[in-house]
């Protein structure tokens, strides 16, 4: 079981987390998040869009991908 947060999640979806921790989300028979893990998630992906000029197909991208972890 592994126990992931948003920002961890997001590291991931985006490609920029270690080599080690995607190794580890891979390998994880469980993925256990917290419960307000959806709303952090689309939460951030809105920032980004919003602060850094992503475009929103990315933006919604980001959140189909991290939430399907």
């Amino acid at each position: 079981m592994l126990v992931l947060d948003a920002s961890a999640a997001i590291r991931v979806g985006m490609s920029t987390a270690k080599a080690a921790l995607v190794e580890a989300v891979r390998d994880a028979n469980e993925v256990v998040v917290p419960s307000l893990f959806d709303f952090e998630v689309t939460n951030v992906a809105w920032k980004y869009g919003a602060l850094s000029d992503w475009p929103s197909e990315d933006c919604l991208t980001l959140v189909e991908d991290v939430l399907a972890i």
